[in-house]
């Protein structure tokens, strides 16, 4: 049958302070926030990892491929502000199996008796000085082949 994947919550690093130097946020795929140089700000937005949901034939092996970047944009600012920020050091659960960074297409998968998989996204989001305040937003694509 026809493979079909769900995106279910959707990657959120929550509300974080603008700090006047770079910083990161690293998030990993239980959903814990480590900042270094920003301040977590837990009002707002609550923080989510990516969850997709696949559904296809029972026991297949399918092959998952994600960008190794992401970046996301807000709107405004003014000259000298930053609004885009890249989201890197992509990290993936499968099926409740180890974290491991992600760096090309993961092969192991495989669907359930039921032909259902899941799989959690995460990474670091880098903030630049002058990074413009607002809410950000992108898109990445997520291929998934049966192999």
């Amino acid at each position: 049958s026809a493979l079909s994947i769900t995106n279910t919550t959707q990657l959120n690093f929550g509300v974080v302070s603008i700090p006047a130097t770079e910083a990161t946020v690293v998030m990993n795929t239980s959903g814990t926030r480590t900042p270094t140089g920003a301040t977590l700000v837990q009002t707002g937005t609550q923080k989510t990892v990516a969850e997709f949901t696949l559904m296809g034939t029972s026991n297949d092996n399918y092959t998952l491929t994600l960008p190794t970047s992401i970046s996301v944009f807000t709107s405004g600012g003014g000259e000298g502000i930053i609004n885009e920020m890249a989201i890197d050091h992509i990290v993936v659960k499968v099926d409740g199996s180890d974290e491991v960074a992600y760096t090309e297409p993961i092969h192991t998968p495989r669907l359930s008796a039921a032909g259902v998989s899941s799989f959690l996204v995460a990474g670091t989001l880098n903030i630049k000085p002058l990074q413009s305040l607002g809410v950000y937003f992108g898109t990445y694509q997520v291929t998934v082949d049966y192999f």
